[in-house]
Parts: structure tokens; C-alpha cells; sequence
């Protein structure tokens, strides 16, 4: 006979998570049934990513880094760094222009941003 006093102890079994709520359906023509809104996916974007944001976040990114070539000029003295900074600034008001363009087209090509309810 099989002695069963070294068996494993039963485990509790774990509690079930609760469900999350479901993200409201689209109707037909995109209208969202709870919010009353149409669809805003951006047009203006690549692979799904809008060119707008990311533009924006490319700037303030190039911004930090011509502050510390700044740092960097001010510490060592090194013409480099200088120049370093002055293309990056360059670049990002260039960029910056870009960014303007496309976030301005945005809203002209998606209704979904132009029909949002006011808050």
C-alpha cells in the first residue's frame, strides 16, 4: 500500500482577476457608440506612428543635446563642441518648421479631430 502522509498539500487556487471593461465598438462610418466622436487615426504618420509627434520629441531631444555640446564647449574650451551645438539648433528649427506643417495638416485631413466634443 502507498503511504499518502508524504504528499504535497494542496495549493489555494488563485483567485480569477476581474474582467476589464471592454473599449466601446465603432459604429458604421466611425462614430464611436459612447463618445459621439469619429475616428482620429492620424493620416499623416509612418507605419501608424504620427510624423507630428514624433517630430516634436525629436526636437526637444536634439534641444537637450546642443545644451550639454554647450556644457561641454564650456568645459574644455573645444571648438567642436561649439559647432556641434549650432548644427544641432540648426537642424531643430528646421525640424521645427517640418513639425509645424505636418501638425497643421493633421487636423485639415482627419474630421475626427476637428469633431471632437468640447470638454
Amino acid at each position: 500500500m502507498a503511504d499518502d502522509s508524504h504528499s504535497k498539500p494542496e495549493t489555494p487556487e488563485k483567485p480569477e482577476k476581474p474582467e476589464k471593461p471592454e473599449r466601446p465598438e465603432t459604429q458604421e462610418g466611425g462614430t464611436n457608440a459612447l463618445a459621439g466622436a469619429t475616428s482620429s487615426d492620424s493620416k499623416v504618420a509612418i507605419f501608424g506612428h504620427p510624423i507630428h509627434a514624433m517630430m516634436v520629441s525629436f526636437r526637444v531631444a536634439m534641444t537637450m543635446s546642443a545644451l550639454g555640446a554647450d556644457g561641454f564647449y564650456w568645459w574644455t574650451g573645444d571648438e567642436f563642441c561649439a559647432r556641434a551645438a549650432l548644427w544641432r539648433i540648426g537642424m531643430t528649427f528646421f525640424i521645427g518648421l517640418a513639425a509645424g506643417a505636418a501638425g497643421t495638416v493633421e487636423p485639415l485631413m482627419v474630421s475626427g479631430i476637428r469633431n471632437r466634443i468640447p470638454s
